[in-house]
């Protein structure tokens, strides 16, 4: 897709822009709890840095339910 690398989870790499939010037992969208919200603000703080064939050679999408 050509997007460029922006945060890397676990092994894998998110491309191109992303949000996190919460969910609820119905698989609705929910605004995430205070913890949650300082929890990813701290882990997605520092811009990462990857090459295109890093990016590359993570195929596909992932949808991740916390």
């Amino acid at each position: 897709m050509g997007l460029p690398g922006n945060r890397s989870l676990g092994n894998d790499i998110i491309a191109g822009t992303f949000f996190v939010g919460g969910s609820n037992d119905d698989g609705e969208f929910v605004s995430l709890a205070e913890d949650k919200i300082q929890q990813y603000s701290d882990q997605f703080q520092k811009p990462e840095a990857f090459t295109q064939e890093q990016v590359e050679g993570v195929p596909g999408y992932l949808f991740i339910g916390f």
